[in-house]
Protein backbone atom coordinates (compact mmCIF):
# COMPACT_ATOMS: atom_id res chain seq x y z
CA UNK A 1 0.00 0.00 0.00
CA UNK A 2 2.31 2.97 -1.18
CA UNK A 3 1.43 6.29 -0.89
CA UNK A 4 2.29 8.33 -4.12
CA UNK A 5 2.75 11.85 -4.13
CA UNK A 6 2.34 14.63 -6.94
CA UNK A 7 6.03 15.78 -7.70
CA UNK A 8 7.24 18.16 -5.18
CA UNK A 9 9.87 19.53 -3.77
CA UNK A 10 11.84 16.20 -2.09
CA UNK A 11 15.01 17.79 -0.94
CA UNK A 12 13.77 16.54 2.05
CA UNK A 13 12.52 13.10 1.99
CA UNK A 14 11.44 9.76 4.03
CA UNK A 15 11.71 6.56 2.59
CA UNK A 16 10.21 3.23 4.43
CA UNK A 17 11.52 0.05 2.85
CA UNK A 18 9.78 -3.18 3.74
CA UNK A 19 13.19 -5.17 4.12
CA UNK A 20 16.57 -4.43 4.98
CA UNK A 21 18.54 -2.26 2.97
CA UNK A 22 22.24 -3.62 2.49
CA UNK A 23 23.44 -0.62 0.20
CA UNK A 24 21.92 3.22 -0.34
CA UNK A 25 19.40 2.51 -3.31
CA UNK A 26 20.26 4.72 -6.76
CA UNK A 27 17.03 5.15 -8.24
CA UNK A 28 15.82 7.39 -11.70
CA UNK A 29 12.94 8.83 -9.59
CA UNK A 30 11.70 9.21 -6.03
CA UNK A 31 9.78 6.60 -6.46
CA UNK A 32 12.36 4.05 -7.23
CA UNK A 33 10.16 2.55 -9.81
CA UNK A 34 11.23 -0.39 -11.59
CA UNK A 35 9.57 -1.89 -14.57
CA UNK A 36 9.52 -5.69 -13.86
CA UNK A 37 9.17 -8.64 -16.71
CA UNK A 38 5.44 -8.83 -16.83
CA UNK A 39 5.53 -4.73 -17.78
CA UNK A 40 4.02 -4.07 -14.04
CA UNK A 41 5.87 -1.35 -12.62
CA UNK A 42 7.01 -1.01 -8.57
CA UNK A 43 8.91 0.60 -6.24
CA UNK A 44 11.46 -2.11 -5.01
CA UNK A 45 15.08 -2.85 -4.81
CA UNK A 46 16.55 -6.28 -5.80
CA UNK A 47 19.45 -7.83 -4.01
CA UNK A 48 20.21 -11.18 -5.62
CA UNK A 49 17.06 -13.32 -4.66
CA UNK A 50 15.79 -10.85 -2.01
CA UNK A 51 13.77 -8.08 -3.05
CA UNK A 52 13.24 -4.48 -0.97
CA UNK A 53 9.70 -2.60 -1.02
CA UNK A 54 8.92 0.80 -0.50
CA UNK A 55 6.18 0.95 2.42
CA UNK A 56 5.57 4.92 1.83
CA UNK A 57 7.35 7.69 0.70
CA UNK A 58 7.25 11.23 2.39
CA UNK A 59 8.44 14.61 0.90
CA UNK A 60 8.50 18.28 2.67
CA UNK A 61 5.26 19.47 3.87
CA UNK A 62 3.63 15.99 4.37
CA UNK A 63 3.12 14.11 7.14
CA UNK A 64 4.01 10.52 7.72
CA UNK A 65 1.06 8.18 9.41
CA UNK A 66 1.16 8.61 12.91
CA UNK A 67 0.09 7.17 16.15
CA UNK A 68 -0.49 9.86 18.36
CA UNK A 69 -1.96 8.27 21.25
CA UNK A 70 1.11 5.37 21.66
CA UNK A 71 3.25 8.24 22.81
CA UNK A 72 1.33 8.60 25.80
CA UNK A 73 2.76 6.00 27.45
CA UNK A 74 0.03 5.35 28.96
CA UNK A 75 -0.75 1.43 29.33
CA UNK A 76 -4.53 1.14 28.99
CA UNK A 77 -4.58 3.08 25.40
CA UNK A 78 -5.82 1.26 22.24
CA UNK A 79 -3.30 -0.55 20.17
CA UNK A 80 -2.67 1.47 16.73
CA UNK A 81 -4.87 0.71 13.60
CA UNK A 82 -3.03 0.23 10.03
CA UNK A 83 -4.26 3.30 9.64
CA UNK A 84 -1.92 5.23 12.04
CA UNK A 85 0.78 2.79 11.31
CA UNK A 86 3.25 0.32 9.07
CA UNK A 87 3.56 -3.36 9.22
CA UNK A 88 6.37 -4.83 7.73
CA UNK A 89 6.26 -8.29 5.81
CA UNK A 90 9.25 -9.34 6.81
CA UNK A 91 11.68 -9.15 10.12
CA UNK A 92 13.23 -5.62 9.08
CA UNK A 93 11.94 -2.34 8.53
CA UNK A 94 14.27 0.43 6.98
CA UNK A 95 13.94 4.20 7.05
CA UNK A 96 16.07 6.09 4.41
CA UNK A 97 16.05 9.92 5.14
CA UNK A 98 17.75 12.78 2.89
CA UNK A 99 17.81 16.12 3.99
CA UNK A 100 19.59 18.89 2.94
CA UNK A 101 18.28 21.72 5.60
CA UNK A 102 19.60 19.96 9.18
CA UNK A 103 21.66 22.76 10.43
CA UNK A 104 22.87 23.01 14.46
CA UNK A 105 19.59 25.75 14.65
CA UNK A 106 17.13 23.37 13.29
CA UNK A 107 17.70 19.40 14.12
CA UNK A 108 16.09 16.81 13.05
CA UNK A 109 14.16 14.86 15.69
CA UNK A 110 11.93 12.09 15.41
CA UNK A 111 10.82 9.17 17.39
CA UNK A 112 10.15 5.87 16.24
CA UNK A 113 8.08 3.40 18.09
CA UNK A 114 8.00 -0.64 16.98
CA UNK A 115 5.99 -3.50 18.25
CA UNK A 116 7.00 -7.11 17.34
CA UNK A 117 4.32 -9.41 16.52
CA UNK A 118 4.58 -13.17 17.41
CA UNK A 119 2.67 -15.64 15.68
CA UNK A 120 3.73 -18.36 17.82
CA UNK A 121 1.72 -20.48 18.84
CA UNK A 122 2.33 -23.46 21.55
CA UNK A 123 0.75 -26.85 20.86
CA UNK A 124 -0.29 -28.76 17.18
CA UNK A 125 -3.29 -27.29 15.48
CA UNK A 126 -6.12 -30.01 15.53
CA UNK A 127 -7.31 -28.73 12.03
CA UNK A 128 -10.61 -27.47 11.03
CA UNK A 129 -10.85 -23.64 10.49
CA UNK A 130 -9.69 -22.47 13.67
CA UNK A 131 -5.77 -21.91 13.92
CA UNK A 132 -6.63 -21.57 17.90
CA UNK A 133 -7.80 -25.14 18.46
CA UNK A 134 -4.65 -26.77 19.75
CA UNK A 135 -3.04 -30.21 20.91
CA UNK A 136 -0.29 -30.59 23.61
CA UNK A 137 0.81 -33.85 23.98
CA UNK A 138 3.37 -34.69 26.90
CA UNK A 139 5.09 -37.67 24.78
CA UNK A 140 6.03 -34.62 22.10
CA UNK A 141 7.73 -32.33 24.88
CA UNK A 142 11.01 -33.22 26.76
CA UNK A 143 10.80 -34.41 29.49
CA UNK A 144 12.76 -31.11 31.76
CA UNK A 145 10.77 -29.76 34.41
CA UNK A 146 7.50 -27.61 34.21
CA UNK A 147 5.94 -26.54 30.50
CA UNK A 148 3.82 -22.87 30.09
CA UNK A 149 0.80 -23.12 28.35
CA UNK A 150 -0.07 -19.34 27.76
CA UNK A 151 -2.10 -17.50 24.93
CA UNK A 152 -1.54 -16.54 21.75
CA UNK A 153 1.04 -13.55 21.61
CA UNK A 154 0.04 -11.89 18.25
CA UNK A 155 -1.24 -8.60 19.24
CA UNK A 156 -3.43 -8.34 16.14
CA UNK A 157 -5.81 -10.96 17.74
CA UNK A 158 -6.44 -9.45 21.37
CA UNK A 159 -4.40 -6.18 21.63
CA UNK A 160 -1.30 -5.28 23.13
CA UNK A 161 -0.12 -7.71 25.08
CA UNK A 162 -1.97 -11.27 23.83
Amino acid sequence: MLQYQTKEDCSGMLRIWDGPLREVPICKDIDCLTTDKDGTQRSSIRFGANTTNIIARYCRGSVPRSCDHGILNVSSSRPCTLSESFVSSSDFVTLELKTSDSTVLRPLQFALRYEFVDLLQDGTAIGGEHECNRRFASSQMERKGPHQVRSVRNIFLFGRGG
